[in-house]
This record gives structure tokens, C-alpha cells and sequence, in this order.
């Protein structure tokens, strides 16, 4: 099912693709074609008079639709709860639908084999660090994200901040109790905040909520008075944390020291 959304793609948006497109050297959408519309509709956009009638977003979603064999814009609007999609044909997928040089879905590429080579390294340095503590992702109900740190309502009392999650019997090794203040260090740099005993955490994990550290940020009159801070400062941050096949950042099972501040 398809549907064309209320509010069009913005010309932004599609100037980004298209970037993306060139920066990957790839045309967008698979066709020289399209990159030499977006294009011409690039420099019409330029002129003076010409340019405020063109639309690149209204050019995204015509090429788009018309790739996807829906008709373009004008049949999607004429049927505003959307179109239901042909379904896929036995055969068509191989050959057809794969974006590979064969046609195929490569489970074995040079990359992939390259780096099952080193797993080895990495399961021993697993064994070597199994008694250390790994930070891991987590989001919270009132705060998810930074969208309700400057509403009152949602930060007021404890929620004025974030928290260390950490299993009890973690933090008893630790000589951590509920509610102290927590130094949690990683990368050569640490933050400070308070422990907050979860029994639901797997033992060997903790947690620092994302999203906080809004003490310098202006204009958030609500959001400033906050007392969190930001985790991204531990977090592994150059070319060297990026996982070289996906493009992913490093930003789950992150080895961390955990100790009681004075």
C-alpha cells in the first residue's frame, strides 16, 4: 500500500538525496535520466521568475511513483487512501530486483570475509574484558530522546535528570549505592551522574539515558535548568568506531568504568 502524504516531500529533502546519490556515485534512483532531470530542475530553481514555480518535491514524487509503476501524481491523487501494490511475482526477484553486479544476494562478498578473518580477535578480546561492564542503549517514557526535556511537567522532581541504570548486584561490587553519584568513565572521559538500582538491567550491562545536557543550551529556559548529561562524551567518536560494513557508530556495548564519586 502507497499512499502521498499530506504535507509534500520539501525541496530540501530531495536536494539531500540527491547529494547523498552523488556522494555514493550512484545516480539517483538507478537512472542517468533521473540525475539529469534533478538536475535541470536544479538550474531552473536558480532563476528568477522561473524558479518559484518549480517544485523539486512535486519531481521526487512523480519520479518515484512513476518508478514504482503507480502512474505518477496525478493517479495516487485520485485515490487518497492510497493504492494497494501489485504483489511480487515468483522469479522476479533474482536478476531483477537485486542491485548486484550478478543479479544474485551475495552472502559471501570479499568485505564479509575479510572481517569473519578477525572474528577470532574478537571473541578473545570478549573473553579478556567478560568481567567488564558494557553500556548499552535506553529510553525513558517521560524523556524519549530530548523531545519533553523543556516542559515542565516532564522533567519537574526526579525526572530532572538522567540516571546510571546499573543491576544491584553490579553496583554492590562496586561499593555503588541507590542514589549516589556515579562516575562513569570510557574513552579517557567520564560523566557524573546518580545510580539508580533496576533489577531488570542483565548483570554485566548498565545504561545512561541519551538526549540530556541542555545546561548551556539557549533559549531552553526549562531544558537549561536540567541537571543530566550528555553520554555522548564517553562514546567512541572518530573513523576508528564506525563499523566498516554497515557505516553504524559504536554506540552499544561500550566498555565503561563504574565508580562511586566522593
Amino acid at each position: 500500500m502507497i499512499n502521498l502524504p499530506d504535507t509534500t516531500f520539501d525541496n530540501n529533502s530531495a536536494l539531500i538525496l540527491q547529494q547523498i546519490c552523488a556522494a555514493a556515485g550512484r545516480n539517483i534512483f538507478g537512472k542517468k535520466r533521473a540525475k539529469l532531470l534533478f538536475d535541470l530542475f536544479r538550474g531552473l530553481k536558480k532563476m528568477p521568475l522561473i524558479g518559484k514555480s518549480i517544485a523539486l518535491d512535486e519531481l521526487f514524487f512523480g519520479l518515484i511513483s512513476r518508478r514504482a509503476g503507480l502512474g505518477g501524481l496525478k493517479k495516487l491523487r485520485k485515490h487518497p487512501d492510497g493504492l494497494l501494490l501489485e504483489d511480487n511475482q515468483p522469479g522476479d526477484f533474482l536478476g531483477q530486483r537485486v542491485e548486484t553486479a550478478s543479479g544474485k544476494v551475495e552472502l559471501a562478498p570479499p568485505e564479509f570475509l575479510e572481517r569473519a578473518a578477525t572474528l577470532d580477535d574478537v571473541y578473545e578480546k570478549e573473553l579478556q574484558n567478560s568481567t567488564a561492564l558494557k553500556l548499552i542503549q535506553k529510553r525513558e517514557r517521560f524523556t524519549h530522546n530530548s523531545w519533553a526535556h523543556n516542559v515542565h511537567a516532564f522533567v519537574k522532581g526526579k525526572r530532572n535528570t538522567n540516571y546510571l541504570y546499573i543491576h544491584p548486584e553490579d553496583a554492590g561490587s562496586r561499593q555503588l549505592k541507590d542514589g549516589d553519584l556515579a562516575r562513569i568513565s570510557a574513552n579517557g572521559k567520564s560523566i557524573r551522574v546518580p545510580a539508580k538500582f533496576d533489577p531488570n538491567m542483565m548483570i554485566g550491562t548498565v545504561s545512561v539515558p541519551h538526549g540530556w545536557g541542555h545546561q548551556k543550551a539557549d533559549g531552553l529556559s526549562v531544558a537549561s535548568e536540567t541537571t543530566g548529561v550528555n553520554v555522548n562524551v564517553i562514546l567512541p567518536d572518530g573513523s576508528e568506531s564506525i563499523e566498516p560494513i554497515s557505516g553504524m557508530a559504536h554506540l552499544n556495548g561500550v566498555l565503561v568504568d563504574v565508580t562511586p564519586c566522593p
